[in-house]
């Protein structure tokens, strides 16, 4: 199918939604936000307001009340909701790699992380591939030679060859550590950990994995990628 839609300007649009509905009494605001915002983002925004088919479907016209403002409230709604969510995951990301890294290196050397035996050799039954792959693991950890603190580490040490924990803390993936943490063998060091957090090893290991997502996927009340026109 090939694609035959034409660019509409700022006014263009506006008429469109117009045509279609959509209340806009203002259009100096609608302008403004069309230019700000953008058309197709918007229109993710838009899409609680639309008809609906029997079939749930969605259909071009919008609901009968609908307004420009009430998109935009939506859109504003989202944006602080996002802000917040990342704030809560950025507090949680730091937390739970200090915590971990701190109970492994009081316990185990700055360097624990080294000591494949630390980990679950367990695998995917369907993939054959290991929950935690350690070799893997090492690898990402030597593939970072530019961050100043790292590259400091290797022009002043050669032994041992990886930087200690609290390096890797600052370089590495709140996924990474989810993975790390949660095919740990022994549950005493997942515990501390945990307990920090005031949760249960499973609920830890359930609610790293939850925001290694969370970090992921920007949370959307209306959605988007859903244009109107």
């Amino acid at each position: 199918m090939k694609f035959d839609k034409k660019y509409l300007t700022t006014a263009q649009h506006i008429e469109l939604m117009r045509s279609r509905g959509l209340a806009i009494d203002d259009d100096f605001f609608a302008t403004h936000w069309l230019e700000k915002s953008g058309y197709y983002r918007l229109t993710g925004y838009a899409l609680p307001f639309r008809k609906k088919t029997p079939d749930g479907k969605l259909e071009e016209d919008f609901i009968k009340g609908a307004t420009f403002e009430d998109i935009v409230r939506l859109y504003e709604f989202d944006r602080h909701l996002r802000l917040l969510v990342l704030d809560a995951v950025e507090r949680f990301e730091v937390a739970f790699r200090t915590s971990m890294n701190n109970t492994m290196a009081a316990k185990y050397g700055p360097h624990w992380f080294i000591d494949s035996t630390l980990w679950s050799d367990k695998t995917d039954e369907k993939t054959g591939k290991p929950y935690f792959d350690h070799a893997e693991f090492l690898e990402s950890v030597a593939r970072d030679k530019q961050t100043p603190f790292i590259k400091k580490y290797h022009a002043t040490y050669d032994d041992p060859e990886y930087p200690p924990c609290w390096m890797l803390a600052e370089t590495l993936t709140l996924g990474t550590w989810s993975r790390a943490y949660g095919m740990l063998v022994n549950n005493q060091d997942k515990k501390p950990v945990s307990d920090a957090f005031h949760l249960s090893v499973g609920e830890m290991v359930s609610w790293s994995h939850d925001q290694r997502f969370a970090e992921q996927v920007r949370p959307s009340v209306a959605g988007l990628g859903f244009p109107i026109r």
